[in-house]
């Protein structure tokens, strides 16, 4: 018998080595699961279906897009936890917008933190609190 995984993260990327850190990860938490999507489509349907408890955007999949659809998702699911992950510190980011951790692309132990900051916003409810300011994770 399978145990469904109390955390499902989805990871919005196009970045093998982010997908790869991250799922490598997840694999050594038994109580996460990880689905990663190239295309924003999947992001939303993905969303829609339900089971999602924490959203993954690689800031640099592409910006403009990313911070349309996460400004969408914080209008429909603004309790939906939100980790933003870049290569760069946020301050160097424009227009970020409201988010609940900012993890730094950093080699391997970014998958890591990235679990690490998805067990902690899970594990706390998050609420819809766009003036908390947000866990940085490097």
């Amino acid at each position: 018998m399978t145990v469904a995984p109390a955390v499902r993260l989805l990871v919005v990327t196009d970045d093998c080595l982010f997908e790869e850190y991250t799922a490598a990860a997840v694999r050594r938490s038994p109580a996460m699961g990880v689905r990663s999507v190239s295309r924003l489509s999947a992001a939303r349907e993905t969303v829609a279906d339900g089971g999602v408890g924490c959203v993954v955007l690689d800031w640099e999949f592409s910006p403009a897009r990313i911070g349309i659809f996460h400004r969408s998702l914080r209008r429909e699911r603004p309790r939906l936890p939100v980790i933003l992950a870049a290569g760069r510190p946020p301050t160097e980011l424009s227009a970020v917008g409201s988010y609940h951790a900012f993890v730094r692309k950093t080699g391997p132990e970014m998958g890591t933190s990235v679990t690490d900051a998805a067990r902690v916003l899970t594990t706390a409810d998050v609420a819809d609190d766009h003036d908390t300011t947000p866990a940085t994770v490097e």
